[in-house]
């Protein structure tokens, strides 16, 4: 996944600060809503499909922002990443408990459009046990992801939520992914 694909998930949020502080919250949320839009509309393009993560963040986002539209209050919107670490966090567990952990399965269902190169590597036994590890210690990750970011919605301002939820999501992932390490 490149770093622009990672900002495109981003996006919504970040304009969504941004305007919160110069706009009403129902122009802030259209505009992020807007751009959910248009990240699903790309990830279709790019993949032919609507993968899950990228759907329920999509139907959440509507859900949830079109709850903070009606009520004027933006609290809802900001739990959509809660909601979505808990949700993956889950997942994550549950594949790996009954043997098929979500890391690998990505890597046989989207192995196609990576280079030969990389697909050597991803399915050297090594890699998958990685994969596999990455499973399980990410599901804890993203269960902590999501209570700090809860938190940062309901205690602390804009700024920090986004930073949580932001930023926050990938120091989590790399601590995951180190610990996952740890364990081979």
């Amino acid at each position: 996944m490149s770093g622009s694909n990672l900002l495109l998930g981003l996006l919504p949020l970040i304009v969504f600060v941004i305007l919160d502080t110069f706009l009403s919250v129902k122009k802030a949320l259209l505009f992020a809503l807007l751009l959910a839009m248009v990240e699903a509309i790309y990830t279709i393009y790019t993949f032919g499909e609507l993968d899950l993560v990228t759907g329920l963040s999509f139907l959440l986002l509507a859900v949830l922002g079109g709850t903070s539209f009606y009520k004027e209050d933006s609290i809802y919107f900001k739990f959509q990443p809660v909601i979505l670490s808990l949700f993956l966090s889950i997942y994550l567990l549950f594949t790996y408990y009954f043997g098929v952990p979500l890391f690998v399965e990505m890597v046989e269902k989207y192995g196609g459009i990576l280079p030969e190169n990389q697909r050597v590597i991803l399915n050297l036994p090594e890699m998958q046990v990685l994969l596999k590890n990455i499973s399980l210690t990410s599901g804890f990750g993203f269960f902590v992801h999501g209570i700090i970011t809860g938190y940062a919605a309901k205690k602390l301002s804009n700024i920090w939520w986004l930073i949580c939820r932001g930023i926050g999501f990938y120091i989590i992932f790399f601590i995951s992914f180190l610990v996952a390490r740890f364990l081979m």
